[in-house]
């Protein structure tokens, strides 16, 4: 499906990245036949949970698009959000700005899902109007009883992680209900 109505996910800071995406959307919606593209600058907050409203508006789009140049829990869990409803989702990266925190390899999602980089507004004014084929990720629904289950551990094994893991495994003392060993 071509891009016709959208919503954009991109974090607050560095600057740079919204001020670049925003330059785009408003000259996206200032073309009559382009695709009519928002971000979350432009949904009605006051008084609202923010994240109550980019969710809404992410269902109500037809497409997420998410900036990956600075990796943000918001945004990631915005994309999951989408990914979730079945939404078709376009990631786009600012190659000029070298923010990331988390590594991008390091995440291992983005290795299997492609994504558009660009340099400036211009740059991502044509990747809204081109003919890019936007459609939902094939994930089947239900639930695969011969797929194995991974518990993903956290990078660092912090007195705080494995005291909560064994808490909610019912135990305090560090070790496993099972008697087996966490780490």
């Amino acid at each position: 499906m071509k891009l016709q109505n959208g919503f954009i996910a991109y974090s607050a800071n560095p600057p740079g990245i919204g001020e670049t995406i925003e330059r785009a959307v408003s000259t996206c919606l200032q073309r009559a036949s382009a695709p009519r593209v928002k971000s979350w600058r432009f949904l009605e907050t006051f008084g609202h949970f923010i994240s109550d409203q980019v969710l809404a508006e992410i269902e109500t789009q037809d497409v997420l698009i998410a900036d990956i140049t600075h990796l943000n829990f918001n945004v990631l869990y915005e994309i999951g959000f989408a990914i979730g409803k079945r939404k078709p989702i376009g990631i786009i990266r600012n190659r000029t700005l070298n923010v990331e925190e988390l590594n991008i390899a390091e995440l291992g999602i983005f290795d299997t899902i492609g994504y558009e980089t660009y340099d400036n507004a211009d740059d991502l004014l044509k990747l809204f109007l081109s003919k890019h084929d936007y459609s939902a990720l094939d994930i089947p629904l239900g639930r695969n009883s011969r797929s194995p289950i991974y518990l993903v551990e956290s990078k660092y094994k912090t007195d705080f992680v494995k005291g909560s893991f064994c808490c909610r495994a019912g135990r305090r003392d560090g070790a496993h209900p099972l008697g087996h060993s966490i780490w």
